[in-house]
């Protein structure tokens, strides 16, 4: 028999959500003119607008730091608008596309408006970072900088909190959207998040060094040893506290990897510190990823998901 709060929810889900619309057309529109402004960003004060005095290559090679990338690692930015193309249009198709209960957006409902607020709000984040850095405003844009993967971070929480307490009928019905979700916006924005994290760390070592004076040695061995506590933290929140979130999230390890051996490739010095400890860096992520790939797969036949009609996250809400 269904429960009438049950029946609510499947009788809501046949209906459109005039909010949802709008807000996703609002995101589409913002992500276009974020891409055209990451163009004009990147030729600089040759592009035909005029908006910008460099072009981003070029002030990152002018407040050049010892952990800084070689060029090539931010080819990185074109897999990163790729996959969040690849979110909007999920997100799109999904108001249009329709299951046994309702429409896709809805039933169940893990893409929600505030998730898109949130979303919306990130790019324009990043057109600001944009201009501070094209015109050295170095102290703002950092702190600009380290609001890019809060508010990503904001969003893959509310999302993988949804998928858990629908986990059940994801599997039970729905398994081709489950996969969907959890390649295209899980990994998608973990892997933008997880390179505009450390983005955020190479902006706060030019501050650290350019405008705090600090030694730039020093300056980078602060940042390097941000980035081993927040990989250590990670290995351990998503093998142990949150496996039921971050089981199946694997674009983490793949980005910090690329951007440690971008640095290697671009500063390798077997005299100075720096280097060492991005190597030791760059072995453990590996080492790291290994032990993800083990336990992942490990616990997808030993300790599958969602087997239960009550998911974990249900349980911990209902016994709060």
């Amino acid at each position: 028999m269904i429960r009438s709060d049950s029946l609510l929810i499947i009788m809501d889900s046949k209906k459109h959500s005039v909010l949802f619309i709008c807000l996703a057309a609002l995101v589409l529109a913002e992500f276009i003119m974020t891409l055209f402004v990451n163009a004009l960003a990147g030729i600089g004060a040759s592009g035909p607008v005029g908006w910008f005095l460099n072009n981003t290559g070029e002030i990152s090679d002018f407040y050049y730091v010892e952990i800084t990338p070689a060029g090539w690692t931010f080819s990185i930015w074109a897999f990163i608008y790729t996959y969040q193309a690849l979110f909007l249009l999920y997100t799109l198709t999904a108001i249009c596309r329709r299951n046994k209960t309702g429409y896709v957006y809805r039933s169940p409902a893990v893409i929600t408006p505030v998730m898109l607020v949130v979303y919306a709000i990130n790019l324009a984040l990043n057109v600001t970072w944009l201009f501070l850095f094209d015109r050295q405003y170095m102290p703002a844009a950092v702190v600009v900088a380290a609001f890019l993967p809060t508010t990503l971070w904001i969003i893959l929480f509310i999302n993988h909190r949804l998928v858990d307490k629908h986990g059940y009928d994801f599997v039970q019905t729905k398994r081709g959207e489950l996969i969907a979700i959890r390649a295209i916006i899980q990994n998608g924005l973990v892997f933008y998040a997880t390179w505009v994290t450390i983005a955020t760390l190479l902006n706060l070592a030019i501050v650290l060094s350019y405008w705090g004076g600090m030694e730039q040695s020093t300056a980078c061995t602060i940042c390097l040893s941000i980035l081993l506590v927040e990989v250590l933290l990670y290995s351990v929140l998503e093998n142990i506290v949150w496996d039921k979130y971050l089981r199946y999230t694997y674009t983490v390890w793949l980005v910090v990897i690329f951007a440690l051996i971008g640095s290697i490739a671009q500063n390798w010095n077997v005299a100075k510190p720096n280097s060492i400890f991005t190597a030791v860096l760059l072995g453990l992520a590996f080492a790291l990823f290994l032990i993800k790939l083990v336990v992942s797969v490990w616990r997808t036949f030993s300790k599958p998901l969602y087997t239960a009609r009550v998911s974990q996250s249900k349980e911990e809400l209902a016994m709060a």
